[in-house]
Protein backbone atom coordinates (compact mmCIF):
# COMPACT_ATOMS: atom_id res chain seq x y z
CA UNK A 1 0.00 0.00 0.00
CA UNK A 2 2.96 2.32 0.85
CA UNK A 3 4.74 1.98 -2.48
CA UNK A 4 1.33 2.48 -4.25
CA UNK A 5 0.64 5.34 -2.79
CA UNK A 6 4.23 6.68 -3.18
CA UNK A 7 3.78 6.08 -7.36
CA UNK A 8 0.35 8.34 -6.75
CA UNK A 9 2.05 10.77 -5.59
CA UNK A 10 4.86 10.86 -8.03
CA UNK A 11 1.88 10.80 -10.83
CA UNK A 12 -0.03 13.45 -9.29
CA UNK A 13 1.91 15.57 -7.07
CA UNK A 14 -1.17 17.56 -6.61
CA UNK A 15 -3.22 15.62 -4.71
CA UNK A 16 -0.43 15.16 -2.06
CA UNK A 17 -1.56 18.49 -0.48
CA UNK A 18 -4.90 18.46 1.61
CA UNK A 19 -5.98 22.03 0.48
CA UNK A 20 -6.13 21.23 -3.16
CA UNK A 21 -7.91 18.05 -2.66
CA UNK A 22 -10.72 19.58 -0.96
CA UNK A 23 -10.58 22.50 -3.26
CA UNK A 24 -10.60 19.64 -6.37
CA UNK A 25 -13.30 17.80 -4.61
CA UNK A 26 -15.70 21.22 -4.01
CA UNK A 27 -14.91 22.37 -8.30
CA UNK A 28 -16.34 18.99 -8.91
CA UNK A 29 -19.62 19.33 -6.85
CA UNK A 30 -20.02 22.89 -8.67
CA UNK A 31 -19.43 21.24 -12.00
CA UNK A 32 -21.84 18.79 -11.14
CA UNK A 33 -24.31 20.95 -10.19
CA UNK A 34 -23.96 23.06 -13.27
CA UNK A 35 -23.96 20.23 -15.60
CA UNK A 36 -26.88 18.69 -14.06
CA UNK A 37 -28.48 22.31 -14.21
CA UNK A 38 -28.23 22.82 -17.32
CA UNK A 39 -29.33 19.43 -19.12
CA UNK A 40 -32.50 19.88 -16.65
CA UNK A 41 -33.39 23.00 -18.15
CA UNK A 42 -32.91 22.38 -21.73
CA UNK A 43 -34.64 19.25 -22.06
CA UNK A 44 -37.40 20.69 -19.86
CA UNK A 45 -37.79 24.04 -22.40
CA UNK A 46 -37.90 21.57 -25.44
CA UNK A 47 -40.66 19.20 -23.52
CA UNK A 48 -42.73 22.92 -23.06
CA UNK A 49 -41.97 24.95 -26.46
CA UNK A 50 -40.60 22.22 -28.69
CA UNK A 51 -38.04 25.30 -30.18
CA UNK A 52 -34.57 25.10 -30.64
CA UNK A 53 -34.86 29.02 -30.71
CA UNK A 54 -36.68 28.23 -26.88
CA UNK A 55 -33.34 25.85 -25.80
CA UNK A 56 -30.83 28.34 -27.39
CA UNK A 57 -32.15 30.98 -25.45
CA UNK A 58 -32.23 29.31 -22.27
CA UNK A 59 -29.12 27.61 -22.73
CA UNK A 60 -27.89 31.42 -23.76
CA UNK A 61 -29.28 32.83 -20.54
CA UNK A 62 -26.91 29.72 -18.76
CA UNK A 63 -23.55 30.89 -20.20
CA UNK A 64 -24.10 34.57 -20.62
CA UNK A 65 -22.96 35.61 -17.49
CA UNK A 66 -19.10 34.85 -18.55
CA UNK A 67 -19.54 38.59 -19.45
CA UNK A 68 -19.46 39.33 -15.51
CA UNK A 69 -16.11 37.56 -14.99
CA UNK A 70 -14.20 40.47 -14.52
CA UNK A 71 -16.17 41.50 -11.07
CA UNK A 72 -15.94 38.13 -10.29
CA UNK A 73 -11.86 38.33 -10.75
CA UNK A 74 -12.16 42.09 -8.62
CA UNK A 75 -13.86 39.95 -5.79
CA UNK A 76 -11.10 37.00 -5.94
CA UNK A 77 -8.20 39.46 -5.71
CA UNK A 78 -9.97 41.29 -2.85
CA UNK A 79 -11.68 38.79 -0.42
CA UNK A 80 -11.22 35.49 0.70
CA UNK A 81 -11.45 33.28 -1.87
CA UNK A 82 -12.79 29.68 -0.32
CA UNK A 83 -15.34 32.03 1.27
CA UNK A 84 -16.52 33.94 -1.78
CA UNK A 85 -16.92 30.44 -3.37
CA UNK A 86 -18.65 29.09 -0.28
CA UNK A 87 -21.12 31.81 -0.32
CA UNK A 88 -21.77 31.47 -4.23
CA UNK A 89 -22.76 27.92 -3.27
CA UNK A 90 -25.13 28.71 -0.76
CA UNK A 91 -26.98 31.49 -3.23
CA UNK A 92 -26.96 28.03 -5.28
CA UNK A 93 -28.70 25.83 -2.82
CA UNK A 94 -31.50 28.49 -2.66
CA UNK A 95 -31.57 29.18 -6.72
CA UNK A 96 -31.67 25.13 -7.46
CA UNK A 97 -34.21 24.55 -4.82
CA UNK A 98 -36.26 27.47 -6.38
CA UNK A 99 -36.29 25.59 -9.29
CA UNK A 100 -37.50 22.69 -8.01
CA UNK A 101 -40.28 24.36 -6.33
CA UNK A 102 -42.08 25.61 -9.53
CA UNK A 103 -41.22 22.32 -11.30
CA UNK A 104 -42.70 20.08 -8.79
CA UNK A 105 -46.47 22.30 -8.38
CA UNK A 106 -46.14 22.19 -12.44
CA UNK A 107 -45.66 26.00 -12.65
CA UNK A 108 -42.88 26.58 -14.10
CA UNK A 109 -42.79 28.49 -17.57
CA UNK A 110 -39.74 29.25 -19.91
CA UNK A 111 -39.67 32.86 -18.04
CA UNK A 112 -38.36 31.21 -15.02
CA UNK A 113 -36.02 28.46 -16.88
CA UNK A 114 -34.05 32.24 -18.40
CA UNK A 115 -34.67 33.54 -15.42
CA UNK A 116 -32.93 30.70 -13.23
CA UNK A 117 -30.42 30.31 -15.86
CA UNK A 118 -29.11 33.47 -15.17
CA UNK A 119 -28.73 33.28 -11.53
CA UNK A 120 -27.31 29.90 -12.03
CA UNK A 121 -24.64 31.12 -14.28
CA UNK A 122 -24.02 34.11 -13.01
CA UNK A 123 -22.78 32.43 -9.22
CA UNK A 124 -20.84 29.99 -11.29
CA UNK A 125 -19.13 31.63 -14.25
CA UNK A 126 -19.36 35.27 -12.60
CA UNK A 127 -17.86 34.49 -8.76
CA UNK A 128 -16.81 31.13 -8.54
CA UNK A 129 -14.76 30.00 -11.42
CA UNK A 130 -12.28 32.88 -11.34
CA UNK A 131 -12.16 32.32 -7.79
CA UNK A 132 -11.77 28.69 -8.31
CA UNK A 133 -8.73 29.07 -10.84
CA UNK A 134 -6.96 31.97 -8.74
CA UNK A 135 -7.01 29.99 -5.06
CA UNK A 136 -5.54 27.17 -7.54
CA UNK A 137 -2.42 28.16 -7.43
CA UNK A 138 -2.24 29.05 -3.81
CA UNK A 139 -2.93 25.29 -2.76
CA UNK A 140 0.17 23.42 -3.64
CA UNK A 141 3.69 23.71 -3.99
CA UNK A 142 5.67 24.98 -7.09
CA UNK A 143 6.76 21.91 -8.68
CA UNK A 144 3.32 20.44 -8.20
CA UNK A 145 1.68 23.72 -10.26
CA UNK A 146 1.54 21.94 -13.43
CA UNK A 147 0.29 19.14 -12.61
CA UNK A 148 -2.04 20.57 -10.39
CA UNK A 149 -3.91 23.13 -13.15
CA UNK A 150 -3.96 20.04 -15.41
CA UNK A 151 -6.03 18.17 -13.25
CA UNK A 152 -8.51 21.00 -12.16
CA UNK A 153 -9.19 20.99 -16.08
CA UNK A 154 -9.96 17.49 -14.76
CA UNK A 155 -13.12 19.01 -13.12
CA UNK A 156 -14.87 21.32 -14.43
CA UNK A 157 -14.88 20.50 -17.39
CA UNK A 158 -14.87 16.10 -17.04
CA UNK A 159 -16.26 15.01 -13.94
CA UNK A 160 -19.21 17.46 -13.34
CA UNK A 161 -19.92 16.58 -16.70
CA UNK A 162 -20.05 13.00 -16.24
CA UNK A 163 -21.66 13.22 -12.88
CA UNK A 164 -23.93 15.17 -13.51
CA UNK A 165 -25.45 14.00 -16.56
CA UNK A 166 -25.33 10.13 -14.78
CA UNK A 167 -27.07 10.96 -12.15
CA UNK A 168 -29.30 13.41 -13.13
CA UNK A 169 -29.90 11.34 -17.05
CA UNK A 170 -32.08 8.64 -14.71
CA UNK A 171 -33.91 11.12 -13.03
CA UNK A 172 -34.90 13.19 -16.31
CA UNK A 173 -35.98 10.04 -18.01
CA UNK A 174 -37.66 8.59 -15.19
CA UNK A 175 -39.08 10.82 -12.39
CA UNK A 176 -38.58 14.12 -13.80
CA UNK A 177 -36.70 17.49 -14.39
CA UNK A 178 -37.68 18.23 -10.27
CA UNK A 179 -35.40 16.10 -9.02
CA UNK A 180 -32.74 16.90 -10.78
CA UNK A 181 -32.87 20.56 -9.67
CA UNK A 182 -32.98 18.76 -5.65
CA UNK A 183 -29.98 16.98 -6.47
CA UNK A 184 -27.91 20.08 -7.82
CA UNK A 185 -28.95 21.76 -4.86
CA UNK A 186 -27.38 18.60 -2.31
CA UNK A 187 -24.34 18.54 -4.65
CA UNK A 188 -23.99 22.88 -3.89
CA UNK A 189 -24.03 21.75 -0.13
CA UNK A 190 -21.56 19.03 -0.32
CA UNK A 191 -19.75 21.75 -2.23
CA UNK A 192 -20.11 23.71 1.08
CA UNK A 193 -18.74 21.16 2.78
CA UNK A 194 -15.69 21.02 0.85
CA UNK A 195 -14.61 24.33 0.76
CA UNK A 196 -15.03 24.46 4.86
CA UNK A 197 -12.31 21.97 4.90
CA UNK A 198 -9.36 24.33 2.98
CA UNK A 199 -7.06 25.43 5.87
CA UNK A 200 -5.43 28.35 3.89
CA UNK A 201 -6.44 31.77 3.59
CA UNK A 202 -6.14 33.46 -0.13
CA UNK A 203 -6.65 36.10 -1.42
CA UNK A 204 -5.25 38.99 -4.50
CA UNK A 205 -3.42 42.61 -4.27
CA UNK A 206 -6.91 44.17 -3.17
CA UNK A 207 -6.92 42.56 -0.07
CA UNK A 208 -6.72 45.53 1.98
CA UNK A 209 -7.65 48.46 -0.64
CA UNK A 210 -9.85 50.81 0.56
CA UNK A 211 -11.56 51.73 -2.85
CA UNK A 212 -14.55 50.16 -3.66
CA UNK A 213 -15.23 47.17 -5.50
CA UNK A 214 -16.45 48.85 -8.40
CA UNK A 215 -13.42 50.98 -8.46
CA UNK A 216 -11.19 47.65 -8.06
CA UNK A 217 -12.68 46.08 -10.95
CA UNK A 218 -11.55 49.26 -13.43
CA UNK A 219 -8.42 48.86 -11.60
CA UNK A 220 -7.98 44.84 -11.89
CA UNK A 221 -8.99 45.24 -16.04
CA UNK A 222 -6.19 47.63 -15.83
CA UNK A 223 -3.89 45.46 -14.44
CA UNK A 224 -4.59 42.43 -16.48
CA UNK A 225 -4.73 44.51 -19.73
CA UNK A 226 -1.70 45.62 -19.15
CA UNK A 227 -0.22 42.34 -18.40
CA UNK A 228 -1.87 40.77 -21.72
CA UNK A 229 0.24 44.35 -23.40
CA UNK A 230 3.67 42.69 -21.98
CA UNK A 231 2.80 39.52 -22.78
CA UNK A 232 2.41 38.58 -26.86
CA UNK A 233 2.14 34.81 -25.78
CA UNK A 234 -0.70 35.45 -23.32
CA UNK A 235 -2.91 37.35 -25.60
CA UNK A 236 -2.65 34.59 -28.45
CA UNK A 237 -3.39 31.76 -25.94
CA UNK A 238 -6.33 33.41 -24.85
CA UNK A 239 -7.22 34.21 -28.86
CA UNK A 240 -6.83 30.70 -30.31
CA UNK A 241 -8.70 29.33 -26.82
CA UNK A 242 -11.86 32.23 -28.26
CA UNK A 243 -11.46 30.65 -31.73
CA UNK A 244 -11.83 27.27 -30.38
CA UNK A 245 -14.90 27.81 -27.97
CA UNK A 246 -16.89 29.81 -31.15
CA UNK A 247 -16.46 26.58 -33.55
CA UNK A 248 -16.67 23.65 -30.99
CA UNK A 249 -17.70 24.62 -28.12
CA UNK A 250 -20.99 26.13 -28.89
CA UNK A 251 -23.36 22.91 -29.26
CA UNK A 252 -24.62 22.84 -26.14
CA UNK A 253 -28.47 23.88 -26.95
CA UNK A 254 -28.17 21.22 -30.18
CA UNK A 255 -27.25 17.96 -28.74
CA UNK A 256 -31.06 17.39 -26.86
CA UNK A 257 -32.54 18.46 -30.55
CA UNK A 258 -29.80 16.21 -32.14
CA UNK A 259 -30.67 13.35 -30.03
CA UNK A 260 -34.31 13.53 -30.84
CA UNK A 261 -34.53 14.28 -34.19
CA UNK A 262 -31.43 13.36 -36.05
CA UNK A 263 -30.44 10.21 -33.68
CA UNK A 264 -34.58 9.61 -32.98
CA UNK A 265 -33.50 9.45 -29.77
CA UNK A 266 -34.96 10.83 -26.22
CA UNK A 267 -33.79 11.60 -23.01
CA UNK A 268 -32.27 8.38 -21.91
CA UNK A 269 -29.73 9.43 -25.32
CA UNK A 270 -29.15 12.66 -24.98
CA UNK A 271 -28.10 12.06 -21.55
CA UNK A 272 -25.72 9.39 -22.84
CA UNK A 273 -24.18 12.00 -25.13
CA UNK A 274 -23.38 14.00 -22.21
CA UNK A 275 -21.46 11.17 -20.52
CA UNK A 276 -19.57 10.12 -23.26
CA UNK A 277 -18.36 13.71 -23.36
CA UNK A 278 -17.56 13.68 -19.52
CA UNK A 279 -15.72 10.45 -19.77
CA UNK A 280 -13.99 11.36 -22.89
CA UNK A 281 -13.04 14.64 -21.25
CA UNK A 282 -11.63 12.52 -17.82
CA UNK A 283 -9.56 9.88 -19.98
CA UNK A 284 -8.08 13.21 -21.84
CA UNK A 285 -6.73 14.88 -18.86
CA UNK A 286 -5.63 11.88 -17.27
CA UNK A 287 -3.53 10.68 -19.89
CA UNK A 288 -2.49 14.47 -20.54
CA UNK A 289 -1.31 14.35 -16.81
CA UNK A 290 1.50 11.37 -17.82
CA UNK A 291 2.93 13.74 -20.27
CA UNK A 292 5.86 15.05 -18.54
CA UNK A 293 8.16 16.99 -21.18
CA UNK A 294 7.59 20.24 -22.09
CA UNK A 295 7.91 19.25 -25.93
CA UNK A 296 5.49 16.99 -25.40
CA UNK A 297 3.15 19.05 -23.80
CA UNK A 298 3.08 21.45 -26.84
CA UNK A 299 2.32 18.35 -29.27
CA UNK A 300 -0.47 18.02 -27.18
CA UNK A 301 -1.65 21.19 -27.50
CA UNK A 302 -1.98 21.21 -31.51
CA UNK A 303 -2.93 17.75 -31.40
CA UNK A 304 -6.04 17.79 -29.12
CA UNK A 305 -7.05 21.17 -31.45
CA UNK A 306 -7.07 19.26 -34.42
CA UNK A 307 -8.89 16.27 -32.70
CA UNK A 308 -11.53 18.19 -30.87
CA UNK A 309 -12.84 19.48 -34.46
CA UNK A 310 -12.83 16.15 -36.01
CA UNK A 311 -14.49 14.97 -33.01
CA UNK A 312 -17.37 17.17 -33.95
CA UNK A 313 -17.33 16.08 -37.34
CA UNK A 314 -18.00 12.25 -36.46
CA UNK A 315 -21.19 13.40 -33.81
CA UNK A 316 -22.27 15.19 -36.59
CA UNK A 317 -22.76 13.04 -39.52
CA UNK A 318 -23.10 9.84 -37.21
CA UNK A 319 -25.39 7.32 -38.80
CA UNK A 320 -25.88 5.84 -35.49
CA UNK A 321 -25.44 5.99 -31.95
CA UNK A 322 -22.44 4.28 -31.74
CA UNK A 323 -20.77 6.42 -33.94
CA UNK A 324 -22.48 9.64 -32.06
CA UNK A 325 -21.62 8.49 -28.95
CA UNK A 326 -17.49 7.60 -29.90
CA UNK A 327 -17.66 11.95 -31.35
CA UNK A 328 -18.74 12.77 -28.25
CA UNK A 329 -16.18 11.24 -26.16
CA UNK A 330 -13.59 12.13 -28.83
CA UNK A 331 -14.74 16.18 -28.71
CA UNK A 332 -15.17 15.78 -25.27
CA UNK A 333 -11.57 14.54 -24.89
CA UNK A 334 -9.74 16.51 -27.43
CA UNK A 335 -11.90 20.14 -26.70
CA UNK A 336 -10.72 19.55 -22.65
CA UNK A 337 -6.96 18.86 -23.04
CA UNK A 338 -6.94 21.58 -25.46
CA UNK A 339 -8.50 24.30 -23.35
CA UNK A 340 -6.52 22.68 -20.16
CA UNK A 341 -3.36 22.96 -21.51
CA UNK A 342 -3.50 25.95 -22.80
CA UNK A 343 -5.09 27.55 -19.30
CA UNK A 344 -1.90 25.73 -17.86
CA UNK A 345 0.09 27.85 -20.03
CA UNK A 346 -1.45 31.03 -19.25
CA UNK A 347 -0.99 29.99 -15.75
CA UNK A 348 2.87 29.95 -15.97
CA UNK A 349 3.08 33.19 -16.75
CA UNK A 350 0.43 35.14 -14.91
CA UNK A 351 1.46 36.78 -11.20
CA UNK A 352 -0.74 36.11 -8.42
CA UNK A 353 -1.21 39.31 -7.56
CA UNK A 354 -3.88 39.86 -10.56
CA UNK A 355 -4.29 36.45 -11.46
CA UNK A 356 -7.87 37.06 -10.71
CA UNK A 357 -8.14 39.85 -13.60
CA UNK A 358 -6.08 37.96 -15.86
CA UNK A 359 -7.86 34.80 -15.51
CA UNK A 360 -11.48 36.59 -15.61
CA UNK A 361 -10.78 38.46 -18.76
CA UNK A 362 -9.46 34.67 -20.14
CA UNK A 363 -13.41 33.62 -19.03
CA UNK A 364 -14.81 36.62 -20.22
CA UNK A 365 -13.81 36.42 -23.53
CA UNK A 366 -13.17 32.65 -24.69
CA UNK A 367 -16.28 31.91 -22.22
CA UNK A 368 -18.58 34.74 -23.34
CA UNK A 369 -18.50 33.81 -26.87
CA UNK A 370 -19.69 30.27 -26.06
CA UNK A 371 -23.07 31.15 -25.26
CA UNK A 372 -23.66 33.37 -28.23
CA UNK A 373 -22.90 30.84 -30.50
CA UNK A 374 -25.38 28.15 -28.24
CA UNK A 375 -28.30 30.61 -28.74
CA UNK A 376 -27.47 31.09 -33.03
CA UNK A 377 -26.90 27.63 -33.16
CA UNK A 378 -30.14 26.96 -31.21
CA UNK A 379 -32.09 29.55 -33.49
CA UNK A 380 -30.95 27.92 -36.39
CA UNK A 381 -31.81 24.48 -35.32
CA UNK A 382 -35.48 25.91 -36.06
CA UNK A 383 -34.26 25.89 -40.06
CA UNK A 384 -31.40 24.05 -40.64
CA UNK A 385 -30.55 20.60 -39.39
CA UNK A 386 -28.12 19.96 -36.23
CA UNK A 387 -25.55 17.47 -38.76
CA UNK A 388 -24.82 20.56 -40.56
CA UNK A 389 -24.75 22.68 -37.41
CA UNK A 390 -22.68 20.21 -35.55
CA UNK A 391 -20.43 19.01 -38.16
CA UNK A 392 -19.41 21.82 -40.07
CA UNK A 393 -18.06 24.05 -37.31
CA UNK A 394 -15.90 21.21 -36.41
CA UNK A 395 -14.56 21.24 -39.79
CA UNK A 396 -14.05 24.93 -40.24
CA UNK A 397 -11.99 24.88 -37.22
CA UNK A 398 -9.49 22.42 -38.27
CA UNK A 399 -8.74 24.63 -41.19
CA UNK A 400 -8.60 27.72 -39.03
CA UNK A 401 -6.11 26.06 -36.72
CA UNK A 402 -4.10 24.60 -39.15
CA UNK A 403 -3.54 28.48 -41.76
CA UNK A 404 -3.24 30.22 -38.54
CA UNK A 405 -0.22 28.05 -36.53
CA UNK A 406 1.20 28.14 -40.72
CA UNK A 407 1.04 32.29 -40.65
CA UNK A 408 1.89 32.45 -36.81
CA UNK A 409 5.88 31.81 -35.90
CA UNK A 410 5.09 32.08 -32.17
CA UNK A 411 2.28 29.30 -31.96
CA UNK A 412 4.53 27.01 -34.14
CA UNK A 413 7.28 28.18 -30.79
CA UNK A 414 4.51 27.17 -28.98
CA UNK A 415 4.48 23.55 -30.34
CA UNK A 416 7.39 22.68 -30.73
CA UNK A 417 8.53 24.32 -26.63
CA UNK A 418 5.39 23.79 -24.71
CA UNK A 419 5.65 26.79 -22.89
CA UNK A 420 4.13 30.42 -23.76
CA UNK A 421 6.86 32.42 -22.46
CA UNK A 422 8.57 33.40 -19.22
CA UNK A 423 6.62 34.87 -16.47
CA UNK A 424 5.79 38.75 -16.45
CA UNK A 425 7.63 39.67 -12.54
CA UNK A 426 5.24 41.23 -9.82
CA UNK A 427 7.21 44.12 -10.06
CA UNK A 428 6.20 45.26 -13.54
CA UNK A 429 2.53 45.75 -11.34
CA UNK A 430 1.70 48.38 -8.82
CA UNK A 431 -0.95 49.73 -6.24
Amino acid sequence: MGNRRRALARQFPAMVHHDYRALWLAAGMSSATLWAMLMARAWLALELTDSGLVVGAVTFAGMIPWLIAPVGGALADRYDRAKLIAWAAALQVAQALGLAALSFTGTVEVWHLIVFALVNGALWAGIEQPAFQALVPNTVSPTALMNAILLFGLTPAALGRLIGPIAGGPMLSGIGASWIFVFAATLSLLEIWQLRRIRIRSTGHAADSTRGIFAEVRLSLKEALRFLGLSRPARLIIALVTVHCFFVMGFDALLPIHARDALDGDATVFGTLLIAIGLGAIVGILGTTLVTSDRARGAVFFGSGVASGLGLVILGIAPDLATAYAGAAVTGGAGTVFVATAVASLQETVPDRIRGGVLAIFLLVAGGIMPVMSFVNGAASDVVGTRVLIAGPGAAFIVVLLAWSLMEADLRRMYRTGRASAPVPDAAFGD
